[in-house]
């Protein structure tokens, strides 16, 4: 069975709502060695990271606001974390794109459940972790631009191999083409709240998210739209190209 396709997409103005605009963390690309630490049964972030001048120290960012809700982890920014009271087999996946939290947690019936969540705004500052959420936009039309291409190559979780062409490009009518390694096909999308998903053999599910203006679209890839909790068997991230 084939793994994946290119992806050539083409997405406008996007819209901005609310105090401010989660974004995926980049710490990942400074740092190493990065790892969940339990202090004083707390969670937190522990790592080593250059700073402006090269040098590597370790670092550390205490992880506040995660929650255990009915067997998923969710983040609400609010107070420190209490998930790690109902979870176990907590850790930390990370890609160049994103970096994951995953647990087993229990839900209300004592069922446990693997979840993960997207640890998202954590920056690599001269050597120190930080959360940086940025600022909202004022609210712009949502709209889609059929005059771009967006390119790219998708990074499979397991294997982390990247050997690989993809592209997806808009076409009329809600549909798009859909290509991987010259394999194309056309599919038909949805783009809500500023993200772009589709199916291409309606079991499958894919989720593009443009950032940085439609310059840059963050994707992420799962073979069962059922395993979404779980985290995406391949990522990718797609610029913008000519068409």
């Amino acid at each position: 069975m084939r793994e994946l396709g290119l992806v050539a997409i083409t997405i406008g103005a996007l819209a901005c709502a609310g105090p401010a605009h989660a974004g995926p963390s980049n710490f990942q690309r400074s740092c190493n060695d990065i790892r969940i630490e339990r202090p004083a049964g707390d969670v937190s972030i522990g790592a080593t990271c250059r700073d402006r001048s090269g040098r590597t120290g370790p670092a550390d960012f205490d992880l506040h606001g995660y929650h255990n809700v009915d067997g998923r982890l969710t983040f609400d920014g609010r107070g420190k974390s209490t998930f790690q009271r109902s979870c176990d087999g907590i850790d930390i996946r990370v890609s160049p794109e994103r970096v994951l939290l995953v647990a087993e947690c229990r839900d209300r019936n004592q069922n446990v459940r693997k979840t993960t969540i997207e640890i998202q705004d954590i920056q690599n500052i001269d050597g120190r972790l930080t959360r940086i959420v940025a600022s909202a936009q004022p609210a712009q039309n949502v709209g889609i631009d059929l005059n771009l291409r967006w390119s790219g190559n998708w990074v499979w979780r397991k294997t982390g191999q990247s050997n690989n062409i993809s592209t997806f490009e808009m076409l009329k009518n809600n549909t798009a083409s859909y290509c991987y390694d010259r394999d194309c096909q056309t599919v038909r999308y949805q783009f809500k709240d500023g993200v772009l998903r589709f199916s291409k053999n309606g079991k499958d599910h894919f989720e593009f998210r443009p950032t940085n203006g439609g310059e840059v679209v963050f994707a992420k890839y799962w073979f069962d739209r059922k395993d979404r909790d779980d985290a995406p068997v391949a990522t990718a991230r797609f610029n913008k190209a000519g068409r």
